[in-house]
């Protein structure tokens, strides 16, 4: 096997690591997504919180070096989170 190949092949066994993390932090995040609009739906809250979404933002801008990249991924975990904590609501109703 050529060293490009070797190379490549290692870089994507880390990114297989770094997927595993990804992955079970963000089953991590749905279940406390889950519990915060359960909370929402018992206390009456707006699912939409736009001050919260503009601070996960700002966080991202501020510490990442491609939070170009990182800013749209996170823009679709949080519309995720709003159907899942939307569609909770329609199962409890």
């Amino acid at each position: 096997m050529e060293i490009a190949n070797k190379t490549i092949l290692s870089e994507r066994q880390k990114i297989d690591i770094i997927d595993t993390s990804i992955i079970t932090l963000l089953d991590l995040r749905i279940r406390a997504v889950g519990e915060i609009g359960r909370i929402k739906r018992i206390k009456n809250i707006p699912i939409l919180d736009k001050s919260r979404e503009e601070q996960i933002i700002k966080k991202i801008d501020s510490t990442s070096t491609n939070s170009n990249l990182i800013i749209p991924i996170f823009h679709e975990i949080m519309n995720q989170s709003k159907k899942l904590q939307n569609q909770e609501k329609w199962k409890s109703a």
